[in-house]
């Protein structure tokens, strides 16, 4: 994780409330802006971290780069802490 943003709340095209979170992960072949909603928002992620990101779909940003976004079937799971190795088995 090479930046996290706070939480913040946004109206949906749809005129609900719910939250988002952006920021960029990446790693030594590139990196992406990220944007998880409503629940995945508030999954607790810090720079540094290494995530593991599970059934998220690439969309775009509003300039056409893609973006890595989650949905319903998403997850994320923190595998890597500020140096210390979390147990992950895929």
């Amino acid at each position: 994780m090479l930046q996290v943003e706070p939480v913040q709340t946004v109206a949906t095209s749809y005129g609900e409330e719910t939250n988002v979170r952006n920021g960029v992960c990446g790693d030594v072949t590139g990196c992406m802006p990220f944007a998880l909603w409503r629940d995945l928002a508030t999954t607790p992620l810090s720079s540094g971290d290494c995530i593991h990101f599970k059934n998220a779909i690439v969309s775009k940003t509003t300039d056409g780069q893609p973006k890595l976004s989650g949905n319903q079937k998403t997850t994320v799971e923190v595998c890597f802490v500020f140096g210390l190795f979390k147990s992950y088995i895929s």
